[in-house]
């Protein structure tokens, strides 16, 4: 897997990972520590872990260029020494040497789109070069073998340009995610954290970027309402937030906290916040925060964006809201302290989850469509898919001697 981060772990890329490992696939991740901060090499529950050291910050706008032409290089180089079977690129910034691999080895090759990238990156980029991004992805995909993407509609507009398999796989959780977290654990955590036990717990789990509409919610949220916010993540709104959370009692912030503690945070929660700002890349958006809500049952507070809105309002598991200010996220809270009301749009995201949004569900489209690239004697035609992007059909190998090896995001 080629990965264009350092591999914290990303959330996708490992679900993945563990998925195929526990399959007999053997994994090597090639992450990108720009920073380097993190170990050369790692073991990573079996799956290996070797960083390339590319010197460098995030944010670097047109800059990053020569970096990212020698992180490529420097893919390249390490991964045509490696017996590899299939390649697998997250993300567009690493399609490139995926492909150049692909040509040196004779071997298949996975494209993963997490997001539609040019258009995540409009936000910081010129618009020339958002357009050449966007050129170079239409084309450069028509060499993958196969293309998963986490969201529906990046989905939909790659089945027009290409006739390469599409499968949809969201950002799923499985279901059993909070099996390890006891009540005393989230009861202990809602002490330290100094909520109330009568007060409805709101919680944000993410970046804290200027695309995401956190500054409504600050505002919505007052001492003396009976609700609590608990926001977990790092951005550039992370000073407002240090802001709020000394200045009010209702309000804790937490950081970055260690992906494998994010689910605690959601199940002590009642409630899970996810709004976005309508940029162009915010209807490609697909959040982990949300299907890890409806695997931990929590009801959700979002803006009518994408898979967001969509899934929310299906589902009925949530409010999902046109505007996004101050008064409608008050109203919005306020309506979810009925507890009856609380409880149903709860159920409901259970049901979802194990109905169709849960990892179980994408383990089998990602390895069906893996069984097809490498015996296409074999294996059914990989890019069927259901409303929502779950696919129920399908069947993959018990087991492989199949080595992996690829990377993945910027």
């Amino acid at each position: 897997m080629l990965l264009a981060n350092p591999f914290l772990p990303d959330p996708r890329v490992l679900k993945e990972a563990r998925s195929l490992r526990r399959h007999g696939y053997e994994i090597t991740v090639l992450a990108w520590d720009r920073e380097e901060r993190f170990p050369p090499t790692e073991d990573h529950e079996g799956i290996r872990i070797e960083r390339i050291r590319v010197r460098s910050r995030y944010n670097r706008r047109l800059s990053q260029l020569p970096r990212i032409f020698l992180l490529w290089y420097r893919m390249i180089l390490i991964g045509r020494k490696k017996n590899i079977d299939i390649i697998h690129c997250h993300d567009l910034d690493t399609l490139f040497p995926g492909i150049v691999l692909k040509l040196l080895l004779k071997s298949p090759l996975v494209y993963d789109a997490h997001e539609n990238y040019a258009l995540v990156k409009s936000v910081s980029l010129p618009i020339f070069f958002v357009r050449m991004l966007r050129l170079a992805e239409k084309v450069l995909l028509k060499k993958a073998n196969a293309i998963f993407t986490a969201s529906t509609f990046v989905g939909s507009e790659f089945r027009a340009v290409t006739r390469r398999p599409v499968t949809t796989i969201g950002n799923y959780w499985p279901l059993d995610v909070c099996d390890h977290i006891s009540p005393h654990e989230a009861t202990a955590e809602r002490d330290r954290l100094g909520i109330p036990p009568d007060h409805l717990t709101v919680v944000y789990i993410g970046g804290l970027k200027r695309t995401r509409k956190i500054a409504p919610l600050l505002e919505a949220v007052q001492d003396g309402m009976g609700v609590h916010l608990v926001i977990c993540g790092a951005g550039e709104q992370r000073k407002a937030v240090e802001e709020e959370a000394r200045r009010k009692k209702c309000v804790s912030y937490l950081d970055w906290v260690p992906l494998e503690r994010v689910p605690l945070y959601s199940y002590l929660s009642d409630v899970v916040y996810y709004s976005l700002e309508k940029y162009p890349g915010a209807l490609y958006n697909s959040p982990n925060a949300l299907f890890l809500a409806l695997a931990t049952g929590r009801a959700l507070l979002a803006t009518d964006i994408g898979d967001l809105g969509d899934i929310v309002r299906q589902a009925r598991c949530g409010i999902v809201m046109k505007r996004c200010d101050r008064e409608e996220v008050q109203a919005a809270l306020q309506r979810l302290q009925d507890r009856p009301f609380l409880r149903s749009l709860q159920e409901n995201a259970r049901s979802a989850a194990r109905q169709k949004y849960n990892w179980d569900q994408a383990e089998k489209m990602l390895l069906r469509t893996y069984h097809s690239i490498l015996r296409p004697d074999r294996a059914g035609d990989g890019d069927a898919e259901t409303a929502g992007g779950a696919e129920t059909a399908g069947g993959a190998p018990a087991s492989s001697d199949v080595r992996l090896a690829g990377g993945a995001q910027a």
